[in-house]
């Protein structure tokens, strides 16, 4: 394996401790402190599988600790969407995040709105399995199974900087930027 390893493409940027590639199942392997950014979306867990077909990445799986932050707005606003469980399976098309999966103890916190893209308020959530669809890289729809315990607050009456699930971490400061970073 490799140590202290950044990856980079257009769809997905990785950073790990150590890092190895089983050909036989075509599967890469990001142990130590894995971190997995794809478009605004960061991922992170005690180890992240890429399942890769033809050089694609078809799936990502993150077997403990998972947890998945994405920026909702500007950066400035500071608002996170944000999902955690012990599981995460991600499906992938064209090397974009088409779906995932969290279970158990999927918990979530997002900002929803409404068509005109206008903030209506924080939901958390709880469930034992939770689905997640994304379109263009963004969350469209969270869906809830199982033992389903969920609030709506008003963004007015919403406390945001505190509102953060239990291992949320925004380790934006580690993302690589371009190719170039990959080599120092």
């Amino acid at each position: 394996g490799l140590n202290h390893v950044l990856l980079f493409s257009d769809s997905m940027q990785g950073k790990c401790d150590s890092i190895c590639y089983t050909r036989s199942d075509s599967t890469i392997r990001m142990i130590n402190a894995p971190i997995a950014w794809a478009h605004n979306s960061q991922i992170t867990g005690d180890t992240i599988l890429l399942q890769l077909d033809s050089n694609e990445l078809r799936s990502m799986y993150v077997p403990n600790n998972a947890l998945i932050v994405s920026q909702s707005g500007p950066p400035k606003a500071q608002l996170f969407d944000q999902v955690q469980g012990k599981t995460l399976t991600a499906y992938f098309k064209h090397n974009a995040i088409t779906n995932m999966i969290v279970v158990p103890d999927a918990e979530c916190i997002y900002y929803s709105k409404d068509e005109k893209d206008a903030y209506m308020g924080v939901n958390q959530a709880k469930s034992v399995r939770m689905r997640i669809y994304f379109e263009d890289q963004k969350i469209i729809n969270i869906k809830f199974q199982q033992d389903v315990h969920q609030t709506v607050t008003p963004m007015e009456k919403a406390d945001i900087p505190n509102t953060k699930l239990s291992r949320f971490k925004w380790l934006i400061d580690q993302r690589p930027k371009s190719k170039e970073e990959l080599f120092k």
